[in-house]
């Protein structure tokens, strides 16, 4: 018997309905700062540089062999090459991320203003310590993201919902299991020094930050569902050969 077309289609609809219903929103990384300290901040917002959020030397991996302590603790929700989920001493790279509008201000209440700055876009990159050979272990574009806290607070957080991650072994890991290369990114500010406030012109005062935070994808297809398209797959090519 010959598949027709419509059979074809529907049950290839139907693979993809299942795969679709077990798959979530997913964490696609993690990481933390090694140590985390207020005196060795993550980023700083420079007014000098362009108002921009760039990395600082909490950032920077020491580049030992083996790993020393620097960097951060990165984490992978899926195995690269290899099997590896953890990586220690992970420098991370920031480029762009400037502003070039006044923070806008809300009012909570009497005692509450929250202040969010928009950034344009730039890149970032996340690169192993010297004793994993340096490699790329996730690189993206951040198409606009934004910067907010309480004026007067030493916590915030940074945001964006347009990240395309572009290279490095997560992103082979993405690419070999059929997953999103689109994201999200969510940073938690802590230890902002001076504390949240406005220059004259309106703008978000320069800081400095420790950071802990994530890169997201809209879902990481399950194990079972991927066993789902396999078996599919096979038993439609299994039908047509005996049509």
């Amino acid at each position: 018997m010959r598949l027709s077309t419509s059979t074809v289609s529907i049950v290839a609809a139907a693979v993809v309905s299942t795969l679709a219903l077990s798959a979530h929103a997913a964490q696609l990384v993690s990481f933390d700062p090694a140590p985390i300290t207020a005196a060795l901040p993550e980023v700083v917002y420079n007014l000098d540089a362009g108002h921009a959020l760039k990395t600082a030397p909490g950032f920077a991996g020491s580049g030992a062999t083996p790993p020393g302590t620097g960097g951060v603790h990165f984490q992978s929700a899926i195995p690269v090459s290899g099997g590896a989920t953890n990586f220690n001493d992970v420098t991370l790279a920031l480029t762009g991320l400037n502003s070039t509008t006044p923070a806008m201000s809300y009012s909570a209440g009497p005692n509450s203003i929250l202040l969010l700055q928009s950034l344009n876009g730039g890149t970032f990159s996340f690169i192993s310590s010297a004793a994993d050979g340096k490699t790329d272990l996730l690189s993206g574009t951040i198409g606009e993201a934004s910067i907010s806290g309480f004026k007067g607070s030493g916590t915030g957080s940074v945001l964006s919902t347009t990240i395309t991650y572009t290279s490095g072994l997560v992103y082979d890991a993405l690419v070999a299991i059929g997953a999103p290369t689109v994201g999200e990114l969510s940073w938690t500010l802590l230890s902002v020094t001076p504390t949240f406030g406005t220059t004259a012109d309106g703008s978000l005062a320069g800081f400095a930050a420790n950071v802990n935070g994530q890169f997201s994808v809209p879902y990481i297809p399950e194990p079972s569902a991927m066993s789902l398209v396999a078996v599919g797959a096979t038993g439609l090519i299994a039908r047509r050969r005996k049509a």
